[in-house]
Formats: structure tokens, C-alpha cells, sequence
């Protein structure tokens, strides 16, 4: 095992340190039973062990041990936080083979500060973790011959590696320490991954972290983590959630929703130049179409019919005239369309005329037809009874007024 718990620290595991934690439905009667072997001095009623096992756990809860006394209680809130950091440890690096996870004892008062949950054959089994210990070492070896003689079997947990080096122990504390090692022969005690001054440094970072206040008096700090410990949204998660791993799938998890949400948009950014380039295409199609022109054509000659020098001898003798000349023009055009072959969906500035036996240019071709049809109009059509003004002729001649047309 490596010298270094990785990660503990506060910006990389915040997210598990913030979130409450359930025990799964499925373990929770073995829970229960786990909870009464350990208890003491009093077993714990039915309705009680139910409490216990239904109810969320967060490591905000241990801000509560916090107090605004001299010394503020600090000692005893570290040893709290040790065992979510402790569970931290075991689901992340100890847990192996036939262990499912670890969490925190619901019942505070049991010998037994943490729990397994081990597979056992095809049976599942909870069992009691260590008893977690922080303080001088005289505690720790009373604390230690307690719990040796405990007939549950339970694990003592060094949680600074106090009891690690004898050199720094008294003679008296050396001796007590191998008279119990010698008693216990099977028995050890078990220290963390991660260096005391690691764990030190992690819990007074994650103080402030929650008070919001990098800086300045402890009390104030204390203070104000206690109130936000209160109020901070926590993520619900499972036991089993309390694990490195967690923090690795989940950053891998985002790293994924970052891709899909720059896939999108750069696919949303395709569809929106496709659609805009077949509307341009669409346009290109319309103008370019042979019908279109002809409608164009059309519009010419009601242009031309109106702008000629023609135009004026319609224009004095009557609007009629010349809405029944652009009325003829428009038949002429209409039946020339019909009988010349062109195709809606091609896109060609030409069409085929069968006649001529070449290509010809649609608007010329309308608008040519177009003249000659108004020519012939003006040509046939006999105009109604009017008196035309007298004029002179080019060779000087002056021509009388007289009457014209039809009645």
C-alpha cells in the first residue's frame, strides 16, 4: 500500500464530502442486526433500528459537534470527521475480494465507529469495521485494551499513527503496549494510508471550505461553518457511492456530456448551412426556372406595350384600347407557352423551340412574340368612331381633322 491516500483533498473530493449517504434497501435488515451485536449497554428497539437504517448521513452532520466554547470542541468534531474519511479510505483502496462497502455506524454510540457489508458464500453479512481513534497516548491504549477485549472482534484504528512509534512512547506506555500485543497476538492495530499531517491539513481546509472563509479567527470560521452546514444542498447518494471511483466517473461522465453538447451544436450549426444553402439552391432554381422567364417576358411586354410611341396614339384615344391590347398580348404569350416544351424542374436559361430547330432565349423569345402579336393588334383592330386632330405631314402638307372608326 502506498504511503499517500490520493485524493485527500478538498477540491477533488468536495462533491462526496457535501453529499448524504443512504444505506441501499436490500441491506438494510442485516444492518439492523449488526447494530444490536455491537450496541452497548442497550439493545436497540425495533422501531429504533428502523430509524437507524432509513435515515440519510452526510459529514456535514459532524459540524454539530462544533461548539463556541475555549477550545471549541475541535478535538472531538476531527474524530467524527475521521470516520467518513476512514470509509473514504476503505471503499477507494482497502475494500477487495469479498467486501461490498463501508459506511459510517447510524448508531453513534456503538463501539463499532464504521461497518462492512461482506458477501459470505451466497449470503450477504454486515460486520463490524474498526473503532476509530484520535487523542495523547495514554487515551489510545485504554481506548485500545477496551476494545481488544470486546468479544465482537473489532478492529482498533490508530487514526494518527500515534501508537506506530514506540521510541516517542514512556516506558510505562511501551510496556502496557506489548503486554495487550502479547495478550492479542492476533489482533493489530491499524493505521491510515495517509500521513497525520495530510489529515490535519485536509480537515482544517474542509472547515473553512464550508464556513466560506479562507481566512481570519477560527471562531468566526467555526461559526459561520456551522450555520452553512446547516443550510448547504446536499447531493443524496448511496454508501456505496463514497469512493474514488465516484470521482473518476463522474469527471469522466462530464468530460462526455462537454463532447455531446459540442457535438450538437456543431451538427445544429450543419443542419442550419444546409438548409440555408438549399434555400439559396431553391431561389437559384426559381429564377432560373423556363416558366418564370416566360412570366417575366410577360411582365416586359406590359412594360414595352405601355413606353412605346404606340402607346400614345392609345393613350388619346381611350384606356379600353390599351387594356385590350395588353389583355391580347397576354393570350399570345400564354398560347406560345403552351405550345413550347419545357421542363418545371430544370433549371437551363434556354429552352428548345421544335420550329426553329435551336435553343432560344426565353425572355427575347416572349418579348419578340410579343411585339409582333401587338403589331397585328394594332394592325386588325378597327377603333371606335373619333375625331382625329389635324396635323402636318413630313413633306409640310397641313391634313384637316375628320372623323374615324366605328360607331
Amino acid at each position: 500500500m502506498s504511503d499517500e491516500l490520493l485524493p485527500l483533498k478538498v477540491d477533488e473530493v468536495i462533491t462526496l464530502f457535501t453529499s448524504s449517504y443512504t444505506i441501499p434497501i436490500e441491506y438494510r435488515e442485516i444492518v439492523k442486526k449488526a447494530i444490536n451485536r455491537y450496541a452497548q449497554p442497550n439493545k436497540c428497539s425495533e422501531e429504533k433500528l428502523t430509524e437507524m437504517v432509513n435515515k440519510a448521513m452526510s459529514p456535514l452532520d459532524t459540524f454539530k459537534y462544533l461548539t463556541t466554547n475555549k477550545n471549541f470542541n475541535l478535538n472531538q468534531w476531527k474524530g467524527h470527521l475521521a470516520e467518513w474519511i476512514v470509509c473514504y479510505e476503505y471503499n477507494s483502496r482497502r475494500n477487495n475480494g469479498n467486501v461490498v462497502f463501508t459506511f459510517v455506524n447510524p448508531d453513534s454510540s456503538s463501539k463499532a465507529d464504521i461497518l462492512h457489508i461482506i458477501k459470505k458464500g451466497n449470503n450477504l453479512e454486515c460486520i463490524a469495521g474498526p473503532d476509530i481513534k484520535t487523542g495523547q497516548p495514554s487515551y489510545l491504549l485504554n481506548q485500545l485494551e477496551k476494545v481488544w477485549a470486546h468479544e465482537g472482534n473489532i478492529p482498533f484504528f490508530d487514526y494518527y499513527g500515534v501508537l506506530r512509534d514506540e521510541k516517542k512512547l514512556t516506558n510505562k506506555q511501551r510496556e502496557k503496549l506489548r503486554n495487550l500485543k502479547e495478550k492479542y497476538p492476533r489482533k493489530k492495530i491499524l493505521i491510515p494510508s495517509v500521513s497525520r499531517l495530510e489529515v490535519i491539513r485536509f480537515s482544517d481546509k474542509y472547515l473553512r471550505r464550508i464556513a466560506g472563509q479562507q481566512r481570519g479567527p477560527t471562531s468566526s470560521a467555526i461559526k459561520k461553518a456551522k450555520a452553512n452546514a446547516l443550510t448547504t444542498t446536499k447531493t443524496e447518494r448511496s454508501w456505496t457511492a463514497l469512493n474514488h471511483n465516484t470521482l473518476l466517473q463522474e469527471a469522466k461522465r462530464a468530460m462526455l456530456l462537454k463532447e455531446l453538447k459540442l457535438l450538437e451544436i456543431k451538427q445544429s450549426k450543419l443542419i442550419e448551412d444546409m438548409v440555408k444553402r438549399n434555400e439559396e439552391r431553391n431561389r437559384e432554381l426559381i429564377e432560373a426556372s423556363p416558366k418564370n422567364k416566360i412570366l417575366k417576358g410577360m411582365s416586359s411586354l406590359k412594360e414595352w406595350a405601355i413606353n412605346t410611341p404606340v402607346a400614345k396614339f392609345i393613350q388619346e384615344n381611350g384606356e379600353e384600347i390599351l387594356t385590350n391590347i395588353i389583355i391580347s398580348i397576354t393570350q399570345s404569350v400564354d398560347k406560345q407557352r403552351e405550345s413550347t416544351y419545357y421542363d418545371d424542374d430544370e433549371d437551363d436559361d434556354y429552352d428548345y423551340d421544335k420550329r426553329a430547330g435551336k435553343e432560344t432565349n426565353i425572355d427575347n423569345y416572349a418579348i419578340q412574340q410579343g411585339e409582333e402579336d401587338l403589331e397585328d393588334q394594332i394592325m386588325r383592330s378597327s377603333p371606335t368612331e373619333h375625331e382625329v386632330r389635324g396635323y402636318y405631314r413630313q413633306d409640310g402638307t397641313y391634313v384637316n381633322s375628320y372623323t374615324r372608326g366605328k360607331n
